[in-house]
This record gives structure tokens, sequence and C-alpha cells, in this order.
């Protein structure tokens, strides 16, 4: 299963495809996510496969050091990068593959139906003026799919304008939320009720600007129905509360905690279950004196390397992991970077789990000692939607100071409300709130 996010630049990670994730993971797949430009991971396939048949030829070398040069010359076809890959001029098999695999990718043989890899293309999209991008992507990652059955798009756009969508890529998108069970394969799971495969950001080097919460709904949808505004679309249906302390806390073992805690609600204030809502959030660890110590990374990744879950994604985590601890010790630990270069463990595409887990007691002092010096930080709520000014009163503002949110987002809607909206910002100070952010 491969789920793409086109390579726009947003601040949140793609909610639908973490928790597609963890449906298909839950099934038994394979899944793998990509953002960036979808050439760099159709070579690194393309690699992969040519690993395979120079290992059958040659199992004396260590193919993978030699990556970088060898995508090098199957990118841009350069001699210099042929020559510095082993028995590349002295066994005319090798020579032949090489040659060969640069032919496939430059005449983009991975389109070809036999040539493809995956039984299931998942893309999300996002903002309506993304559009060259997203239909860019659709349909280059539609071409990388076994059958056009497995194709799946979904998201916000492709809610909007599924109709356009489907004219300029051929295919039907999902509409709204995955709320049914059933919707993807005959099985009786709801994808929208899912737990988020947070691992698969590790997965990719884009760094989301908004990855250090957790990210949740705790409602859906909205009770008005102003005509600017895609929710009608999108949430058709509202529901009052979802709960989410399970979900955190099932999110901290497997992935590690997070420090804030980011809400994407379009309208909590509308909710018959507003109190509830304040106190699960209590209940998930988000108290008003809530601080937060981050968790040592290295043995996350140990753990889930241990258990098998995502490996991909791990052994890239751990690598960071190396990598800052070479930078923040430096040459006090002359002997740690020696074990690491000598087993292959300073890049991702040599690391291997086998070396990674060998090397974990020699190294897992280390890593104690730097998070050991982590020191506590304040955590925060934000709903970060906005709150509806016309449903402020003094209860809903005094229960929600029994949170640590910041910023309280209230939003200014029309012009007409300006004196109810004026009275809701005065009502919030009275209750503590003095860190607005106000949406227009």
């Amino acid at each position: 299963v491969l789920l793409v996010e086109p390579n726009y630049k947003n601040k949140y990670p793609p909610m639908g495809l973490m928790k597609i994730a963890t449906y298909y993971r839950n099934l038994g797949d394979d899944v793998t996510f990509f953002k960036g430009d979808l050439r760099d991971l159709v070579l690194d396939d393309t690699y992969e496969d040519l690993k395979i048949q120079l290992y059958a030829n040659d199992s004396s070398i260590m193919w993978e050091k030699y990556k970088p040069h060898i995508c090098m010359y199957m990118k841009k076809g350069l001699r210099d990068e042929f020559d510095q890959t082993p028995l590349s001029n002295e066994n005319v098999i090798i020579k032949s593959l090489l040659e060969y695999y640069r032919k496939y990718f430059y005449k983009k043989e991975y389109f070809k139906p036999e040539n493809r890899k995956y039984d299931r293309v998942g893309i999300t999209t996002l903002f309506t003026f993304y559009w060259d991008i997203t239909i860019e992507t659709i349909n280059f990652a539609k071409q990388l799919c076994k059958t056009p059955e497995g194709v799946m798009v979904g998201g916000v756009m492709a809610t909007i304008l599924a109709d356009r969508v489907e004219e300029a890529t051929g295919i039907k998108p999902y509409k709204g939320t995955l709320s049914k069970p059933g919707v993807l394969d005959d099985n009786d799971m709801i994808i929208d009720t899912l737990p988020l495969d947070y691992s698969i950001l590790e997965e990719i080097d884009y760094k989301y600007p908004a990855s250090d919460g957790y990210l949740a709904y705790m409602t859906r949808g909205c009770i008005n129905k102003c005509a600017f505004c895609a929710v009608p679309k999108l949430e058709p249906e509202y529901k009052s509360y979802l709960p989410i302390a399970e979900q955190v806390k099932w999110a901290s073992e497997r992935f590690g905690g997070k420090k804030d805690l980011l809400l994407l609600d379009n309208n909590v204030l509308a909710s018959c279950q507003y109190t509830q809502i304040i106190d699960e959030i209590k209940k998930a660890g988000f108290t008003t004196d809530a601080t937060f110590v981050e968790p040592n990374m290295f043995e996350v990744a140990i753990k889930n390397l241990r258990d098998g879950y995502n490996e991909k994604a791990y052994i890239k985590r751990v690598v960071r992991e190396y990598k800052m601890l070479i930078e923040k010790m430096g040459s006090k630990i002359q002997d740690v970077y020696d074990l690491l270069e000598s087993n292959n463990l300073l890049e991702t595409y040599t690391a291997k789990k086998e070396a990674i887990l060998s090397t974990y007691e020699t190294l897992k002092p280390y890593f104690d000692e730097i998070y050991s010096k982590k020191r506590p930080r304040k955590r925060y709520v934000d709903f970060n939607q906005g709150i509806d000014s016309r449903l402020i009163t003094d209860e809903n503002m005094e229960k929600l100071f029994e949170i640590p949110i910041r910023p309280v987002r209230i939003a200014f809607d029309h012009w007409e409300l300006h004196e109810i909206y004026e009275k809701s910002i005065r009502t919030a100070v009275k209750h503590g709130h003095t860190n607005l952010s106000n949406y227009v």
C-alpha cells in the first residue's frame, strides 16, 4: 500500500492517511508513506529491484554502500557515478544490470502495467489552490498501482471539487470522512475512528511545523451552514462527542508522547457534551498545571524495531538519533563514532535492523544521559479551527479555563456580529483567557 501526500507545504500532518495507515497495518499489509518528488520514490523502488539482482550475482559486496552512486547513475546517466560502482567495468553481468536499470528508469518503464509495484495507492488532497500539484501527483501516482480500482483519492479538495477531480484524473474520489464500515474493503472497521499512525511521519524528510502534538477531533461538523464554509460538505453530520483519552494513551505507548494537543473541531461549543469534552481532555493528561518531558526516542525506535512495527521508519529514526548524539557529544565519543561507522550505521541506506540491535546495549547509556537532561515544558491545548463567538458564555469560558488552552481562537465571521464578538472577548478575558487569536 502506497499513501501519498502531494509535495505542497502544509502545517499539519495528513490525519486521514495516518488513519488509513493504521487500517491497512491492522490488516497485515505493508504500508509506505511518501511526500516529496514521486520520481525519487520510483528511483528508490528501482534501486531495490536492482539491489536484489546485484546480490544474486555477487554477495561479497555490501551494495548498499554504493546506493548514492547507483541512484545518481540511474537518474542522470553520469559515467563518473557508474565508475564508482564496484565491478561496473569488470563484470559484464554487473555492467549490464546497471545499464538495464538506467534505461528502465529513464524510459519510465515502471509505468508499464506488468512493472507496477503497489496493490493500493491512496492520495490525499488539501486546499483547492493546490490544484495543479495535486492533480499532477494523482496522475503520476495512479500509474504506480496495479489496477485502476486500487487507486483512492480523498480529502478536502477531492470532496469540494469531486467532479472536477474525476474529470482531470479519471479517478472517482471518496467524499467526506470514512465514517462507515466497509468503505474500502468488506469488513466492519470504521477508519475515521481508528488511532493515527504517527510512525509514517518518520519515513519522510519533510518536517511539519505542528508535529509535536497529538492530532484529534472531539466533535465533527458544525451546526451552522455558513455560505462561505466547506465544513457542511466535508462533515455534514454533527457529532457531539468523540473520546480521545485511550487514543492518546495508545499513541504515547507506541510512538512516544507528544507535548501538545491540537484539536481540529469546527464548533466545539455547539456540543451538548461540552463538559464531558473538557473532562476528557484533562483525563488525557492536559490539566492546567500539566508538563511534558520529551521521551527517549531512541528507546521508542528500538522498541518498535523489536516489535517489527514499521521497520523502515524506525531505522530512519534511529539513524537520526545517532547523528543527534554525534552532534551533541562530538569528539568526546570517538569510540561511538567508530562503532557506528564499522557497523554501517551512519546512513539510513546502509543501516540494518540487526546491526542496530546488536549495538544497542553499548549505545544505550549515551542516550540515557542525553534524555535524562531534558527539562519539563508546559503543555498546551489548541482548538485550532476556532470557537463560535455566538456560543460563548460565562459557564463555558470558566470550564475552558480548566485546561491549558493557548491561544483561545474566537471566530469573527460576519460584521453583523461585532457586538456579540466584542462581548465574547470580554467574557473570555473575564475568566482568565488573555492569550487570544482571532479568525476573521
